[in-house]
């Protein structure tokens, strides 16, 4: 948006209105080196953006798309937890969030071995590889939690990220609260 720059700032000239007593139409007599943006609906929140935006109801004013917009900003988090060697359905891993993730990524301290888990509407998607695979997610609100179904193999916890005493370092890409 540009000022208006007027070389006779708030100079107006009046125009009596024919048939009215005391009425006239007004309009700006400063002779301005430069227009300026006009203050109205469409500089100052287009529909187009107010659409993009999202959520903001029927008329909505500047202010309530910036409070959208800094609502719907990402954040992140990040965290470690140690794993305990056990696995299975009664000894569920789960990690608690502050912000609403939708993509959250955990990998061994030190190590290469990184599962991601997708945050999506539907829930978690576990994307490791190999026995991985068989781990099943569930979501309750901001908390994640899985656990490997595999039905045999003796890295049941290495594969359900929660071996004996491995450090895991995870981070959480998401949004916070509106």
């Amino acid at each position: 948006m540009t000022d208006r720059n007027a070389q006779y700032p708030g100079r107006v000239k009046l125009t009596p209105v024919s048939g009215q007593a005391n009425t006239y139409d007004m309009e700006l007599a400063d002779s301005p080196r430069q227009v300026g943006t006009p203050l109205n609906k469409a500089t100052f929140l287009p529909d187009s953006v107010a659409n993009y935006i999202g959520g903001l109801g029927t008329n909505p004013l500047p202010g309530a798309a910036l409070k959208r917009v800094h609502e719907l900003a990402l954040s992140g988090e990040t965290g470690t937890y140690t794993g305990t060697g056990t696995y299975g359905a009664n000894n569920k891993n789960s990690l608690t969030f502050s912000i609403n993730p939708i993509i959250v990524f955990i990998q061994e301290a030190g190590g290469s071995n990184h599962m991601p888990y997708i945050w999506g509407n539907t829930g978690f998607n576990f994307e490791g590889g190999g026995n991985t695979r068989n781990n099943v997610v569930s979501v309750s609100g901001k908390t994640m939690r899985w656990y490997n179904g595999a039905s045999s193999g003796t890295a049941r916890a290495t594969w359900q990220a929660n071996a004996n005493g491995v450090t895991y370092r995870w981070v959480a890409i998401g949004f916070r609260d509106a």
